[in-house]
């Protein structure tokens, strides 16, 4: 990396400004449509489930293995990015553990269906919240790092946070008549920021103090993270909330536009 400049710096941070107005729009976007019923909610339970999975093995693990390789051999690179894969994956139990003993006073107030839709809810937005920081940090370092290369990065970026925002916006319309709107748009806010954010953390502390092993470890626990919401939470609620097939399809079609969006990334 060479000579940095407040131009450089500047620029991205303007990047992961754009890319987190662009998942903030999604999920404003989809709090106004009209009703959503279990059909609907199935598709795109499934959809944000085909691009968490695909996010994560496609994208998260082979950049965590190949930052790893650069620096460990090659049992150190396996050993490791498996076992902070896992990390992850059993990360999302204390999660939402802790998320119910949060909301155990107000456990009577809702049905059991409005309770299990606002818990998907938030621990979606936790774990789009987490994978915002870790673009935030990538689109950030890229920039400063080789700026042509990273403007197709952040063009991905902006395409698939659309959807991912739209989940957000998607999940609280279900349950606005429990929650309102204005606090639903709180929350979508929060999982945007925290892109900015991670460009921040990347500037005071990552420019000085990481290491690529560093890095390596946090992608591969974010994708565990990502498979084990996607396993664990989204994929059953779109199963049993409405038609498997079109759940299957929309998981399938939700890895296509991610795989299109990477591989656009690669060549324009």
């Amino acid at each position: 990396m060479g000579e940095i400049t407040s131009f450089d710096i500047g620029m991205g941070f303007v990047m992961t400004g754009i890319a987190a107005v662009s998942t903030f729009t999604g999920a404003v976007t989809s709090l106004y449509f009209r009703g959503v019923n279990q059909r609907t909610l199935s598709l795109i339970l499934g959809f944000a489930a085909g691009i968490m999975l695909y996010t994560a093995f496609m994208k998260l693990m082979p950049d965590a293995i190949g930052i790893l390789s650069s620096q460990l051999d090659y049992r150190e690179t396996k050993l490791i990015s498996t076992l902070w894969f896992f990390v992850g994956i059993v990360l999302l139990h204390p999660l939402g553990y802790l998320l119910n003993i949060g909301k155990q006073k107000k456990a009577n107030l809702y049905s059991e269906s409005t309770r299990q839709d606002r818990h998907i809810a938030t621990l979606v937005v936790l774990t789009i919240t987490a994978h915002s920081f870790v673009e935030g940090l990538a689109t950030f370092l890229s920039y400063l790092a080789t700026p042509w290369v990273a403007i197709p990065l952040v063009m991905s970026i902006i395409v698939h946070n659309f959807p991912e925002g739209m989940t957000i916006g998607v999940l609280f319309n279900k349950i606005s008549e429990s929650m309102d709107r204005k606090k639903a748009i709180r929350y979508s806010i929060f999982a945007s920021l925290f892109e900015p954010i991670g460009a921040v953390t990347a500037y005071f502390f990552i420019l000085k103090y990481s290491t690529p092993v560093l890095t390596g470890i946090l992608k591969a626990l974010l994708s565990g993270l990502l498979v084990a919401t996607a396993l664990n939470e989204l994929i059953p609620h779109s199963q049993c909330n409405g038609d498997r097939k079109i759940s299957v399809q929309s998981i399938i079609f939700g890895m296509l536009i991610m795989g299109a969006v990477l591989l656009g990334g690669v060549y324009f």
